[in-house]
């Protein structure tokens, strides 16, 4: 089972997933500890779904204000 984030629509879905799998492949390349990895992906995964993204370029553009209302909900 592939876990996907986003809309309902697979072009974000596709795109939040490819997000946290790549997330997963640099934290084995750094040998982080899985509990690491669980952590920051759920930490990514509602802030995907706060920014309502649609391509992980999105992620790119987040501007400090965001990230603080995001924290501070």
């Amino acid at each position: 089972m592939r876990l996907t984030i986003g809309g309902n629509d697979s072009k974000s879905s596709k795109s939040a997933a490819t997000l946290l799998d790549e997330v997963r492949r640099i934290m084995g390349m750094k040998h982080d500890s899985v509990h690491t990895e669980h952590t920051y992906c759920d930490w990514i995964k509602p802030f995907v779904k706060f920014l309502r993204m649609s391509e992980k370029q999105a992620l790119f553009e987040v501007s400090e204000a965001k990230i603080v209302v995001f924290l501070y909900i």
